[in-house]
Formats: structure tokens, C-alpha cells, sequence
């Protein structure tokens, strides 16, 4: 079936466990789906078939199994949903349907199933939640890395690029997806590749 939202187009998307985000041409920030633990951000817990608004001048975002978060144009950082291993950052596990602003200056945002990582202006990694890369648990961030310029999370993993072009990962190792050669998990990064852009 096709979406539409009238006077606007479409530009990024994100799936989430059972909920999607869509990003608009004028910067507004739609959610539908599932809205269990209040990942659609519009204050219930009643899914929605068809896509609602819910936040405006928002930059990117991430989605996971259930919780959303998203990135606004003036750099801050905004979490919704699920909290049970204070994913959202915010102080404490407890599930929240409208949305807490939990960072400033933050330039790039991941979501695992329960954690989130971000990056600040100044090429900090920060992450909150069940941080499968050092094994902590948090409920509010805490400083990872420096010098990254990018982060990506798997359901249990991380990867990060820092501005030097290495590329680093941490977290569950079973099926090898760290890709460091052996399926051990790594409690602190590993690089795995240099010359990296993307």
C-alpha cells in the first residue's frame, strides 16, 4: 500500500522491531505501527495504521525493538518508548510515550535493541542502556570513544568509523560479526579495517 503524507516527500526512513519512522522534506518526524511501550512518542500506547506526526525540525533518527530516537537540527537529542535497561538515558528504566530530550550537540544517533549511541560535535561516542560493548548497564550516557565521526548498532553490537578512517567494533561476537576472526565477545572496541569512509 502506498504512504503518503499530503504536502510533503519522504527523504529517510527507519524500522524499528514493529514501528517505522519517516522523515519529510520539511524536517517532520512521522511514526506508525506498533506502540506498546509508547515508541511512537504521541503520549498512548495504541498502535497506528497509518502515519502520525510527532516531532518537527528533526535532522535524522533510529528505531529498535522498542524505542525511537531522533536527532533535531539544533543538535539535540530526543528518546521515546521502551526503558527497561534505560535505553533512553534519561535517569531511570521506566518506559516513557512522549519524548525526553536526553543530549546537545549531538551529529550522528544508533539504536540496538536496548541501547542507544550517539556522537557529539566534538567526535565523543556516547551510549546508554545495555552497552553490550563494555558491558554496562546505564541509565544515563556515558562516554565510549573519541575521535568517531560515525556509529551503527546491530541488535547486540556495535560499529563505529573514527575520523581516521579505522573502523572499530564491540559487543556480542557469536556468529562473528565483529569481524576480528574469532567469535569471542569483545567487552572493549577492536579495529577491524583502515581506509574506511562509509
Amino acid at each position: 500500500k502506498l504512504i503518503t503524507i499530503p504536502g510533503q516527500t519522504v527523504t529517510d526512513f527507519a524500522a524499528g522491531g514493529q514501528h517505522s519512522l519517516l522523515l519529510t522534506s520539511a524536517k517532520d518526524l512521522w511514526a506508525m505501527g506498533t506502540n506498546d511501550n509508547g515508541q511512537l512518542g504521541d503520549g498512548t500506547v495504541v498502535a497506528k495504521s497509518t502515519p502520525i506526526k510527532i516531532a518537527t525540525g528533526v535532522a535524522g533518527m533510529a528505531a529498535s525493538v522498542s524505542h525511537s530516537v531522533y536527532l533535531k537540527a539544533d543538535g539535540t537529542l530526543w528518546t521515546v518508548g521502551g526503558n527497561d535497561e534505560g535505553q533512553l538515558g534519561n535517569g531511570n528504566r521506566v518506559d516513557q510515550h512522549t519524548a525526553v530530550q536526553i543530549a546537545t550537540n549531538v551529529i550522528d544517533v544508533a539504536a540496538g535493541n536496548h541501547q542507544t549511541l550517539f556522537v557529539k560535535s566534538d567526535g565523543t561516542l556516547w551510549g546508554t542502556g545495555d552497552l553490550y560493548n563494555n558491558g554496562t548497564l546505564t541509565s544515563t550516557p556515558i562516554q565510549i570513544a573519541t575521535g568517531v565521526q560515525t556509529v551503527a548498532a546491530g541488535a547486540y553490537h556495535s560499529l563505529f568509523l573514527k575520523t581516521n578512517g579505522t573502523l572499530w567494533s564491540v559487543g556480542f561476537n557469536n556468529n562473528g560479526q565483529l569481524g576480528n576472526g574469532n567469535t569471542t565477545t569483545q567487552t572493549t572496541p577492536v579495529q577491524i579495517a583502515t581506509n574506511v569512509k562509509a
